[in-house]
């Protein structure tokens, strides 16, 4: 087997990809209004010319120092790199946690890819040795740690129906508005405030709403969440589409594999998975449908749901799963009646805020009229989470018996359940708050092994709950 991975040159223009818009910012001046004199053009050209050749030659030294070396009889890799100061790290290909591979339409035309390999060290980046190689070395880097990529076969494949079931389920609208004003505000800079306004004005869906009837603040806060969905449903599908798992037929190693324009590989042995996860948003709950998602080292770098194995899954072949893993029970518990004021403090609070406002203003004789929009958006939300709240008491519990552990809870506004490995459990924290210490409750945090301290988190139970779940789990890890 080849004993060398070396890196791309492709690394040295990914270098200079953050100067180049600067770059043409700064000449734009001297491109519309040409120079009159030959100074003002070498300045103007000739400074970000050297500048950019300045990073590029450093990136091309850097990528001549990058390599990645394979020691089969020792069952050691070497990565080596550095300019001015050298560095060589060794680990064992057994502490291999996961591998990523990221594959964007830029790297596509320079046929490379950029790989990540997570040692659970801090031996890079949070603990990430990264690189870009040539495709052509995909599978060799692959076979390194998980088999030949011909072993693997395919035990799930995702269609688009319902990939796009998860995406108009599970999307926030509020988060499509976030990821929306960042690329509004660059276009502005970029092309100008013309260019801001055409695209703000092709997705105004106001004047529509307006047609039907509805005040012109309400249409435009309708228009924004309309917006803001079809965004987040948008980046949802370009994230998820041809999802993908397949498994090795050497070993217990995974591959999951996704996306449409930016795709995404990422490479794990099933033992350095430390949980399981069902997720349901308060629409899928509804559907009764969910999704299923995996936790592994290695996934510091995947924010939101970019764990998703099976996309908008039926909830009853899921719970049918969990039933059986709940018939031996050793020990399960519930927060008892009384915690459910507990969990209806923070909706209850917000409501009575609002509800309070109203009374205060009317009283002042000011009129709020025009912002009755706003209250109704503002009255549905908080009662919406309030009954989300009484439907997370009564789902809650606390389940461990030899070998696993389920908690089921709710994370925001979804509804989760987790099965943990008793062998991946690090750590159990009881906390106590004043209020807490009163009613003789508690939360329980458990921590699984992960370079960003993942914890998994039950609230208001009996505190004696709590101390006998801590001795159950010690006395099977014992084991």
């Amino acid at each position: 087997m080849k004993k060398e991975i070396k890196c791309s040159y492709f690394e040295a223009v990914y270098l200079c990809r953050a100067y180049i818009p600067l770059a043409f910012l700064s000449m734009l001046p001297s491109i519309i209004f040409k120079p009159e004199d030959a100074i003002t053009a070498v300045f103007a050209y000739g400074f970000n010319l050297l500048l950019f050749l300045a990073i590029f030659i450093y990136g091309v030294v850097r990528v001549k120092n990058k390599r990645l070396f394979n020691i089969p009889e020792k069952e050691l890799l070497r990565f080596n790199s550095g300019i001015i100061e050298k560095r060589k790290v060794y680990f064992s290909k057994p502490c291999v946690k996961s591998a990523i591979i990221e594959k964007s339409i830029l790297s596509w035309f320079f046929n490379s890819e950029k790989i990540i390999l997570n040692t659970g060290s801090r031996t890079g980046d949070n603990g990430n040795i990264t690189m870009f190689i040539s495709r052509r070395l995909e599978s060799l880097f692959i076979s390194l740690f998980y088999g030949e990529t011909g072993s693997f076969y395919t035990v799930y494949k995702a269609n688009i129906f319902r990939v796009f079931l998860m995406a108009l389920s599970s999307s926030n609208a509020f988060a499509g508005v976030v990821i929306f004003i960042p690329f509004l505000n660059k276009t502005e800079e970029l092309f100008g405030q013309k260019y801001k306004e055409l695209i703000r004005s092709s997705i105004d869906f106001s004047p529509y709403i307006q047609d039907i009837g509805v005040p012109p603040i309400a249409a435009a806060i309708t228009g924004i969440l309309i917006a803001g969905l079809i965004i987040s449903v948008i980046s949802v599908m370009f994230s998820y589409g041809f999802l993908e798992v397949k498994k090795s037929r050497e070993n217990d190693s995974i591959l999951v594999k996704r996306g449409v324009i930016q795709k995404n590989i990422f490479v794990a042995s099933a033992q350095k998975i430390v949980a399981y996860q069902t997720k349901q948003s308060i629409l899928m709950s509804l559907l009764k449908i969910c999704t299923v998602n995996f936790f592994a080292c290695g996934q510091h770098r995947e924010n939101g749901n970019k764990r998703v194995i099976v996309p908008a899954v039926s909830k009853k072949r899921v719970e049918d799963f969990f039933k059986l893993n709940l018939e031996k029970s050793r020990y399960i518990e519930t927060p008892p009646s009384f915690s459910l004021k507990a969990y209806l403090y923070f909706p209850a609070m917000w409501l009575t805020l609002v509800g309070v406002s109203c009374i205060v203003c009317f009283f002042l004789n000011f009129d709020i009229s025009p912002f009755y929009p706003i209250i109704i958006f503002l009255f549905f939300i908080f009662f919406v989470y309030f009954v989300m709240r009484i439907v997370a008491h009564k789902k809650a519990f606390l389940y461990a018996d030899k070998g696993k552990a389920i908690i089921s809870f709710y994370k925001r506004m979804s509804f989760t359940k987790t099965l943990i490995p008793i062998s991946k459990i690090q750590g159990i924290e009881i906390t106590q708050s004043i209020f807490q210490r009163y009613r003789n409750l508690c939360n329980i945090n458990v921590y699984v092994y992960s370079e960003n301290k993942r914890c998994f988190k039950i609230k208001h139970l009996k505190l004696s709950s709590g101390m006998k779940f801590s001795k159950i789990i010690n006395h099977t890890i014992g084991d």
